[in-house]
């Protein structure tokens, strides 16, 4: 009898197979306990929409060569569908950061959880996608969520204080050639001012500033603590460059090209600039 019962057992047991599935607890770590900030390489903050008013925005902390750096992209396509490219970038940047501002990054993702990544997460939605990559992820643990909400929005108000808004290359600048007189007065061929997403050339008349003309700025990055390259774009496409000097942040000089391999020979003293008291 006992052999019977044991076989319809087993019996019942094969039946069901293929139809009963097990449950198991998902693998979950906690920053700041189960992985130590040392630990941590590589952090990555995506949001993006492909819809109308297309945007995409990336904020990255990371460590290299002994360092804690942060990189920021924004891409935006204004009343027009996305995905957004490079060609869409209005503001990128990457500094170093000091001790304090990576000790505020770990109290962020402090009590933050990781698991293992599941990449149908990124379909749909606008995010954002959370990605740590630490010591021991194993190329999978590498999915993160913040402690709450809060915490979140807390993190994308820092961001927005290391990679502020308003354009990186404030006030007035002037360039070097001379293009008329006001007043009896020599004036540099253009005045100019920056914003995030252009260059605006300017003539002074009655004692303030007219647009000449504007290009486009295709990249804005930081290159250093207070070193800029600036790449934009005439209306018919001529391609040129802005770059602080190595040895004067009030200086930016122009070089008609976007190659840097080009900059020595495509070096042009007239057309850089320098800033000034007049804003």
């Amino acid at each position: 009898i006992t052999g019977i019962l044991l076989s319809v057992l087993f019996i019942g047991c094969k039946a069901g197979e293929g139809t009963m599935k097990v449950s198991l607890p998902e693998k979950e770590m906690v920053v700041g306990t189960d992985i130590v900030f040392d630990d941590i390489n590589d952090f990555y903050y995506t949001e993006e929409n492909i819809n109308y008013d297309a945007y995409y925005q990336r904020y990255r902390f990371y460590a290299e060569d002994g360092k804690h750096l942060f990189f920021h992209e924004t891409r935006e396509r204004k009343d027009d569908y996305g995905p957004c490219t490079e060609e869409d970038t209005t503001q990128t940047g990457t500094i170093e950061l000091t001790d304090d501002q990576w000790s505020r990054f770990c109290d962020l993702v402090n009590e933050g959880k990781v698991k293992a990544r599941e990449e149908s997460d990124e379909t749909g939605g606008t995010g954002p996608w959370l990605y740590l990559y630490w010591t021991n992820d194993e190329s999978k643990y590498q999915q993160f969520s913040f402690a709450s909400y809060g915490v979140e929005k807390d993190f994308e108000e820092y961001c927005l204080t290391l990679a502020p808004e308003e354009s990186a290359i404030s006030g007035t600048w002037i360039s070097a050639s001379m293009g008329y007189e006001y007043y009896g007065i020599s004036q540099p061929e253009y005045y100019v001012q920056f914003t995030d997403s252009e260059i605006k050339y300017l003539h002074m008349k009655e004692e303030e500033f007219v647009l000449d003309h504007s290009d486009k700025i295709i990249l804005l990055e930081e290159i250093s603590s207070g070193k800029y390259k600036i790449q934009a774009e005439t209306a018919n496409g001529s391609q040129y460059t802005y770059q602080t000097a190595e040895s004067d942040e009030d200086t930016l000089q122009y070089y008609d090209t976007w190659n840097e391999e080009e900059f020595p020979e495509m070096y042009r003293g007239g057309a850089s600039l320098s800033r000034s008291s007049r804003n």
